[in-house]
């Protein structure tokens, strides 16, 4: 066993050594890459603001129809009351 780590070591001695890699630098499409998930995130974070947004706005017309529809219903009254009133009728 011996023999054959000895010749293995010096046949490996023996090779041509490689290169040692030059540091990578990254390439325009990794670059491009990343700047896409970054407008992604962006695009998400907006899309969730707006979301949002539009959620307090329909919020805010439920509100609004609702006092509409309260408001309608107090000025009926109100109006009936007053036709009543003309009429000279009592309650």
């Amino acid at each position: 066993m011996r023999g054959v780590r000895e010749r293995t070591a010096e046949t490996l001695s023996r090779a041509p050594r490689t290169p040692e890699p030059a540091p990578r630098t990254a390439p325009p499409a990794l670059h491009l890459l990343e700047r896409l998930r970054e407008t992604i995130a962006d695009a998400a974070g907006k899309g969730e603001r707006l979301a949002a947004s539009g959620e307090r706005a329909s919020s805010a017309a439920e509100r609004l129809v609702r006092k509409l529809d309260a408001d309608g219903r107090a000025f009926e009254a109100l109006a009936s009351d007053a036709e009543t009133d003309e009429r000279g009728e009592t309650e």
